[in-house]
C-alpha cells in the first residue's frame, strides 16, 4: 500500500517490546535526522531505583519517496502505546499489590532530506483540522468495523500542548526533556487514572506552514501504513481521540492521542455470579496448594463483599466495624478478614482475565493469611467495572466458632 502524496514505501514490520517493571517504567524512543543519513532510535526503558534495565531493540526505519514527484520533505511518524494496570492504595483492611505499569515500545520510522527553510507561519483552522483528523480515523475503523471514536477534551488538550512544546523546544519525542510521558500528560489534562491511552506523533520538516487538510491526510497515510501506528488507531479498546498540530519555520508537528477503558478481550462477560464462582474456584486451587481447606460460599459474607465494594468505588472507606455489614440474623461469625483490589484497562465488562489478576495479587501479597488462613472456612465475592476500565474486587474471607 502506498503513500498517497509522499510515495514512501510500506514501512517494515518489527518485533513489539515489551517491559514490565514494579512502580512504573519509562520509555522514550529518540529520532535525528541530517543530510543524507538516518538515525536509527531505540527505545530506553528506566527502571526504578535500584533495579536493573536494558533497552529493546531499535526500531526500524523505512526509507522515504518523493512528495509530488519533486521535493522530498523529511517524515517521521513515531507510536506508543502506554497501559496502566493500577492497585487500589493499601489500606489497613485491603492489602493490596503496588502499582505496576506495561509499556509497549513504539515504532518510530524516519524518512530524512534537508530543505530550505520555510517562513514562520501560525496554525491553521485547529477545530477544522482536528475534525478532518477525526474523520479519517472513523473511517478507517469504519472498514475494520470498529466502533467510532468521539473526541475527549483532556486528548485535545494533551496533544495539542505535547505538538506546541516539540514545535518550541526544538526536539522529536514521546517523553518530553523536561521527563514527561504521553500517560502522565493525559493525567494532567483531567484523564483518567485507570484508562488506557495511546499516542501517535508525525513530523514533517520542509513543509510549508499552516499545516492543511492535506497535510492531515498524508500524517494519517503514514501512520496506517505503519503497524504499530495502525494499531493505535485500530485499536477496539479505545473510545475517544484527541489531536494536536502546529508549525515552526519549516516543520509541522502533529500528535495523535487515544484513551478508552481498554479492550474486553472478546471473551464471554462475567456476571456477578460467574466472577464469583471463578474466584472461588481459584481460591481454592490456590489454597489447596498451601494445604488448607476449600472455602464454602456464603450469602452472608457476598452482602459484606458488596458494602465493601460500594463504598471503595465511592472513594470511600467502609466502616471499621466490617461486621456492621452482614445482614440481619447473620450470627455465629468470629472472624472476618476482607481484601479489595482495583485494576485499569479491564474493559467495560468483567472477563475471567481480570478475576484471575485478582486473586493472583491476593496470593501473592506479602501478608499474613492472604487467602483467608485456616481460620477461614466461608467466603464472600462482589466485584464491577466502570465506565473507565476500573475493575474493583472485594473479597471476604470468614470464620465460625
Amino acid at each position: 500500500m502506498g503513500l498517497s502524496g509522499i510515495g514512501a514505501r510500506r514501512m517494515p514490520s518489527r518485533v513489539v517490546a515489551v517491559a514490565v517493571a514494579r512502580h512504573g517504567l519509562v520509555e522514550a524512543a529518540t529520532s535525528d535526522c541530517s543530510s543524507g543519513s538516518i538515525t536509527l532510535p531505540r527505545g530506553i526503558i528506566k527502571p526504578p531505583d535500584g533495579e536493573g534495565g536494558s533497552p529493546p531493540g531499535p526500531a526500524r526505519v523505512a526509507p522515504g519517496g518523493q512528495e509530488d514527484g519533486s521535493r522530498k520533505p523529511s517524515w517521521n511518524a513515531s507510536a506508543r502505546s502506554e497501559v496502566r494496570l493500577s492497585t487500589a492504595s493499601p489500606r489497613k483492611d485491603s492489602p493490596v499489590i503496588g502499582t505496576t505499569a506495561i509499556v509497549r515500545s513504539g515504532l518510530a520510522a524516519l524518512l530524512c532530506a534537508v530543505l530550505a527553510p520555510a517562513a514562520a507561519q501560525e496554525s491553521g483552522e485547529l477545530d477544522a483540522l482536528r475534525r478532518h483528523a477525526l474523520d479519517l480515523v472513523n473511517a478507517a475503523r469504519s472498514e475494520a468495523g470498529l466502533s467510532e471514536l468521539r473526541f475527549g477534551s483532556a486528548l485535545n488538550e494533551a496533544a495539542q500542548g505535547h505538538a506546541t512544546d516539540m514545535a518550541r523546544e526544538d526536539y522529536y519525542a514521546h517523553v518530553a526533556p523536561d521527563g514527561e510521558t504521553p500517560f502522565a500528560r493525559f493525567r494532567a489534562a483531567g484523564g483518567s487514572r485507570w484508562a488506557i491511552s495511546g499516542e501517535n506523533i508525525a513530523r514533517c520538516t520542509g513543509c510549508t506552514p499552516p499545516p492543511d487538510t492535506a497535510r492531515v491526510d498524508a500524517f494519517q497515510e503514514g501512520w496506517m501504513q505503519s503497524p504499530e501506528h495502525r494499531e493505535n488507531i485500530l485499536s477496539d479498546g479505545f473510545d475517544r481521540f484527541g489531536f494536536g498540530i502546529t508549525s515552526d519555520e519549516n516543520r509541522i508537528y502533529a500528535v495523535q492521542t487515544f484513551a478508552g477503558p481498554g479492550s474486553d478481550g472478546g471473551g464471554r462477560a462475567l456476571d456477578a455470579g460467574a466472577a464469583r464462582a471463578v474466584a472461588l474456584e481459584e481460591l481454592n486451587v490456590r489454597r489447596e496448594e498451601d494445604g488448607l481447606e476449600p472455602l464454602e460460599a456464603s450469602e452472608a459474607l457476598d452482602q459484606v463483599a458488596e458494602g465493601v465494594l460500594e463504598a471503595r468505588r465511592a472513594g470511600e472507606d467502609p466502616p471499621e466495624d466490617i461486621f456492621e455489614l452482614l445482614p440481619d440474623g447473620a450470627e455465629g461469625w468470629t472472624s472476618i478478614a476482607v481484601r479489595s483490589a482495583s485494576r485499569g484497562g479491564s474493559g467495560t465488562a468483567l472477563s475471567h482475565e481480570d478475576i484471575i489478576a485478582f486473586v493472583s495479587g491476593w496470593a501473592g501479597a506479602e501478608i499474613e493469611d492472604p487467602l483467608g488462613g485456616p481460620r477461614a472456612g466461608s467466603f464472600g465475592f462482589a466485584a464491577a467495572v466502570s465506565d473507565d476500565g476500573r475493575a474493583t474486587a472485594v473479597a471476604v474471607f470468614g470464620g465460625r466458632g
